[in-house]
């Protein structure tokens, strides 16, 4: 009796399924994720979950209805959804998995022109280049202006265009969100992304009347975001007006600069002969300069614009100072100490404001901050 049960047990392990084969899979699938091929791995993992019916399976239908999304198929993305939320409702992907039905139900709508506009918004968000978001944002809206993807593209203009350094078109298709929508949540979505523009671009009173409107609705979320809103928009007040502290450094050190070379030259033409020349010091500091913009070159687009301006106003203000003092060389046979550690003090300046000024025009500021506090990301 006991070997017939012992053999009944070991056949009933023998057929059961490794279990780490479908791990296995899923892994598999992953790597063809990886490898680009997102296609093959939606059909690998739906194949996966059919051949699994059981809760092992769940990760398998919400990650392939997550490819689907991106793919560009939302139908059988929602019907993968639905699948999910069907059969494993004990799952914890079926709380995201009804959102995403939800969402993608509405952005379906009601007819085949809906549909397609969604599928083609979908492509838009899946990796596409900025520039090239736009480019195909805008076709998506001229082609179904009223499919509710639609909505979705004008808000992927705004904030595309806030980032692309665009202000007036990002206001603009925030505001056309807010008029197609009044009273419903997305009407005040956009018009958090319009404060958060004309604030980011240094229009404070009218941010701040948007920022007012959200705090009088009542509604705790809403007046969270003026909040929010309103702190970084005192944040930003701030800073500009450093930087408008900085722009001014940097006008009185070129200014004093040029009026005490001009004194040294003994003439305007003079003075043209002096800087016709470059001094010592920019013949040193422009190769290392070069090397610098050139390495940059090669990194984060906005960082190398920074350090483009930077070192452009620092070989300028070098080639200025540079000049100053051999023409106070040539006229006194010497430089004094204190003339020197003027020019130190004052380039140093200087340079210290353009850093400033380079960080704000590319609103570099806060990434600095946050890798001071943190790091460099690993």
């Amino acid at each position: 009796m006991l070997a017939l049960a012992a053999a009944v047990v070991a056949a009933q392990v023998a057929a059961a399924p490794a279990p780490a084969e479908p791990d296995a899979a899923f892994e598999q699938a992953l790597q063809l994720v990886a490898a680009g091929k997102r296609a093959e791995a939606a059909d690998a993992l739906e194949a996966l979950a059919s051949s699994r019916p059981d809760a092992a399976a769940a990760a398998a239908v919400a990650k392939a209805a997550e490819l689907r999304e991106a793919l560009g198929q939302p139908h059988r993305a929602l019907a993968l959804y639905r699948r999910l939320i069907a059969r494993y409702p004990d799952s914890r992907l079926v709380r995201r998995a009804r959102v995403r039905a939800r969402v993608l139900q509405r952005g379906l709508g009601g007819s085949p022109g809906d549909a397609a506009a969604y599928a083609d918004y979908q492509r838009i968000i899946g990796g596409v280049p900025r520039l090239e978001q736009v480019r195909r944002a805008r076709a998506l809206v001229a082609a179904h202006p009223d499919a509710p993807a639609a909505d979705d593209a004008r808000m992927l203009l705004g904030s595309a265009s806030r980032d692309l350094g665009w202000p007036d078109e990002a206001v603009r298709w925030y505001r056309e969100v807010a008029r197609r929508n009044p009273g419903t949540p997305r009407y005040y979505l956009a018009r958090k992304g319009e404060a958060d523009a004309l604030a980011a671009y240094g229009r404070f009173d009218a941010a701040r009347a948007v920022y007012r409107e959200l705090a009088a609705t009542g509604d705790r979320r809403y007046r969270l975001w003026a909040e929010k809103g309103v702190e970084e928009l005192d944040r930003a007040q701030r800073r500009s007006r450093l930087a408008q502290l900085a722009w001014v450094v940097v006008a009185l050190v070129a200014l004093g600069l040029l009026v005490s070379a001009r004194r040294q030259a003994g003439s305007w033409r003079g003075l043209a002969r002096r800087l016709a020349r470059p001094p010592v010091e920019v013949w040193y500091l422009a190769p290392v300069a070069l090397v610098v913009v050139l390495a940059s070159a090669t990194s984060n687009g906005m960082i190398a614009r920074a350090v483009r301006f930077v070192l452009i106003g620092a070989l300028a203000l070098t080639w200025l100072s540079g000049a100053t003092l051999e023409a106070a060389r040539r006229r006194a046979g010497r430089v004094s100490w204190k003339r020197a550690a003027v020019h130190a003090a004052g380039a140093a300046a200087a340079v210290v404001a353009l850093c400033y000024l380079a960080m704000m025009h590319d609103r570099l500021l806060d990434m600095v901050v946050e890798t001071w506090r943190h790091g460099p990301e690993p």
